[in-house]
């Protein structure tokens, strides 16, 4: 008897989870910002993550990517927490879906370069 007939035979090292889509990736950065925003330290990976909230301007993002692209909204001393909620909310409601689908553009071009 062989090694393969008592071990089995190699399996794939791919992974066989799905990819996120861009809406996901950016509901579980609203998570993270909430952690973010409340001072806690968070990291992905040896990396800490940047706030979306920084020089009085609201700059999220998805991945790599800017939600607005290279634009951003002044947010003077608006209440991050109120205004983080109030993005989920529109985000939910469809306000954000152009903004996604170029997201989603942008990713596609960079991988095919």
């Amino acid at each position: 008897m062989g090694f393969f007939d008592t071990y089995g035979t190699p399996k794939s090292t791919t992974s066989t989870s799905k990819t996120k889509t861009t809406l996901e990736l950016l509901k579980n950065s609203i998570a993270i910002q909430r952690g973010v925003i409340n001072g806690k330290p968070v990291t992905k990976g040896k990396y800490k993550v940047k706030s979306w909230f920084a020089n009085n301007k609201f700059t999220p993002k998805v991945g790599q990517f800017n939600l607005f692209d290279d634009k951003w909204i002044s947010i003077g001393s608006s209440d991050h927490n109120t205004m983080l909620t109030d993005f989920e909310n529109a985000l939910y409601a469809g306000e954000f879906d152009s903004y996604i689908k170029d997201v989603e553009r942008r990713k596609i071009e960079k991988k095919n370069k």
